[in-house]
């Protein structure tokens, strides 16, 4: 089978639907404590560089269960809060109180097709959203172009193409991932989860991921080269539980994921 765009937004679509009920339970790499900081940070980190803005309007790409909307939502911000999947907004909606919902604007649809519709933005966000689309180059270029000057490009939670700094640091990398890995899969098994028949496959949806394309060095070129200043960047290890992802982190200092934090020119 070819791998076009239009395939990895449908593999998208299939695998998040599925996956929207159980989305929180089963990526814990995303809602663990020590990810949970940097998140919080880079939040806090973001509106300060729009600190002069009363009640900013924030694009969240790929919204899914509300992980970034919500926490700009709390600080008083505006949300345009996109996904492709309709059941990952359902589950996102269902946590937002009455306040929230009426600052939160929840759109079905690809970014591709509501980037063309919106006006300028305060901020643009993204957890673990990039390495899913297809062509990424394309629209970084036409959301910074949304972006108004002064307004944050924020980053969070891809891949990047590992290049280990020693041998043994990498192994040490190896070990810790596939302990956590082991129990992980033994937590969701007894959660009554069957990963590989319960839900579909999600090779193609993580484009970029199993590929190994995403080379974050060419989006940091492509960032600055659209008038993106570097404000925060840092690459860090990703784990399903935060005591590895610390470990990995800030011991061995092993990385497999990044963020970045930016401001329009």
């Amino acid at each position: 089978m070819d791998i076009t765009e239009h395939v990895v937004k449908s593999e998208n679509i299939k695998v998040y639907n599925s996956l929207a009920k159980h989305y929180d339970k089963l990526h814990p790499e995303v809602w663990n404590w020590y990810e949970q900081l940097r998140y919080k940070k880079y939040v806090k980190m973001s509106l300060e560089i729009i600190s002069n803005v009363n009640q900013p309007l924030i694009l969240d790409v790929g919204a899914g269960t509300g992980n970034l909307s919500i926490k700009y939502l709390r600080a008083g911000c505006k949300v345009i809060s996109s996904d492709i999947s309709n059941e990952m907004l359902r589950m996102l909606d269902g946590k937002l109180t009455d306040e929230e919902r009426n600052r939160c604007n929840l759109i079905h649809t690809d970014i591709e097709a509501l980037v063309d519709t919106i006006d300028q933005i305060d901020g643009v966000c993204f957890s673990s959203v990039l390495h899913h689309i297809f062509n990424y180059e394309n629209l970084v270029k036409k959301i910074t172009s949304k972006l108004k000057n002064g307004g944050f490009f924020f980053s969070i939670h891809d891949p990047l193409i590992q290049q280990p700094k020693s041998k043994i640091r990498f192994k040490l990398h190896r070990v810790i991932g596939r302990l956590d890995e082991y129990i992980y899969l033994h937590h969701a098994k007894k959660q009554g989860y069957d990963l590989k028949k319960d839900f579909p496959d999600d090779t193609i949806a993580e484009f970029h991921q199993h590929g190994g394309t995403f080379n974050y060095a060419a989006l940091l070129e492509l960032l600055e080269t659209s008038g993106i200043k570097q404000i925060h960047f840092e690459t860090y290890t990703s784990r399903r539980y935060g005591v590895f992802s610390w470990l990995s982190t800030k011991i061995i200092r092993s990385e497999n994921s990044f963020a970045f934090l930016g401001r329009k020119q």
